[in-house]
């Protein structure tokens, strides 16, 4: 018989494992694209450094997808 793992992973545990592999994500919150570096993450808030060092406090609540 198979195995099937399943894990739930969350909007925050997304963003904490690209934080710690150094890549680049694209969040979609409130209907609009925001493209960055995550600088740090927790279980209320990330900040998205973008283009030209631009900061981005996001609510994670608030957003909708992790690319």
């Amino acid at each position: 018989m198979a195995t099937i793992n399943s894990a739930i992973i969350s909007i925050e545990t997304a963003l904490a494992r690209a934080k710690d592999a150094d890549v680049a994500v694209q969040l979609l919150v409130t209907g609009q694209w925001l493209h960055g570096m995550v600088s740090t993450v927790d279980e209320h808030h990330v900040v998205l450094v973008g283009d030209y060092d631009s900061l981005s406090i996001i609510r994670i609540q608030h957003i909708d997808v992790v690319k």
